[in-house]
């Protein structure tokens, strides 16, 4: 696959019976986030079509609205604290059905936001004005969960674009964040992120004062 990471049963077997021409792909991309978002715990698989849709979508605007897609069902599914990988010990004990079912699922979802935050880093490279919102919905939502200091960090960078309509959009995401911030850790990374930002622009490695 173009995206390089193997699609669930479920999206594929979705893809298939889709035709790969925009307007089939673009009502694809509608159903599975309505679905997903009704359904996460039952329909979480089908998440991977949107990276599928991002890698090889048939038009350009089709892949751009994958990704975007994909970050507005995500940033209502992100729980407001950091999902725990389970140790040996932990699979080693009796569990209940129910904490199983709960760990498979947050365990998915977190495998989901590993190829999600790359790739919205990567497509903020290339279409930085259209990307920004979904970035700036990331850090408002994903600002307790798991790669907090990844997203802080490229957030940050971000808020001191050469570009207005970024910077400015990440600026009050950030903004906005560290105001409801109680635990205080988002806030610490901003500012390590700025404090690090700015030793690299007084070392001419780049980077713009943050305004």
């Amino acid at each position: 696959k173009k995206g390089g990471a193997a699609l669930s049963p479920a999206a594929t077997e979705l893809l298939k019976r889709v035709s790969r021409d925009t307007k089939s792909e673009q009502r694809l991309l509608a159903m599975v986030a309505e679905k997903v978002s009704a359904d996460p715990n039952k329909e979480l698989e089908l998440f991977d079509v949107f990276f599928e849709l991002h890698a090889s979508g048939a038009e350009f605007r089709t892949r751009q609205l994958a990704l975007l897609s994909a970050v507005a069902v995500f940033k209502d599914l992100v729980p407001g604290y950091r999902i725990r990988e389970p140790t040996e010990v932990d699979k080693a004990m009796t569990r209940s059905k129910g904490v199983l079912t709960m760990e498979k699922y947050e365990l998915s979802l977190l495998a989901k936001y590993r190829r999600l935050l790359p790739a919205v880093e990567a497509a903020m490279k290339q279409y930085p004005k259209v990307v920004a919102p979904a970035l700036a919905a990331l850090v408002k939502a994903a600002s307790e969960f798991n790669y907090q200091q990844r997203l802080i960090t490229t957030a940050v960078k971000y808020a001191s674009s050469e570009n207005e309509d970024v910077r400015r959009t990440l600026s009050l995401a950030l903004q906005e964040m560290v105001e409801v911030d109680q635990k205080l850790d988002a806030s610490k990374e901003v500012v390590l992120a700025i404090g690090n930002l700015a030793q690299a622009a007084a070392a001419g490695k780049g980077g713009r004062p943050l305004k």
